[in-house]
């Protein structure tokens, strides 16, 4: 079904690469600022093979876009969650999605 597969959309995926931007920007360090981040989301989309797969692979990178910034304020991780799980809120996949698999 269409829903199942939004995760592939061009417009999902560009949501995703959004928000790797802003983590790179955030991010301050060269190192990961020298990075295309529609690239990683590509490296990251190739290897997922469902919607659970790829979300986990964006939490994943984007932890580590933002362990790169050094110390993390208590707390960022649950915004993490809940940023992933408003990257598709306005599509009912984003309610189907089983967040707790990315914790």
């Amino acid at each position: 079904s269409n829903t199942a597969d939004y995760w592939r959309s061009k417009a999902f995926r560009q949501e995703v690469c959004s928000k790797i931007e802003e983590e790179v920007k955030k991010s301050g360090n060269p190192k990961v600022m020298m990075k295309i981040p529609s690239e990683m989301e590509n490296r990251v989309y190739l290897k997922a093979k469902t919607q659970v797969d790829y979300l986990s692979y964006v939490v994943r990178l984007l932890n580590c876009i933002r362990d790169s910034r050094g110390p993390t304020a208590p707390g960022q991780q649950q915004s993490q969650e809940q940023e992933v799980g408003a990257m598709g809120g306005t599509q009912s996949t984003a309610q189907q999605l089983p967040m707790q698999h990315l914790k």
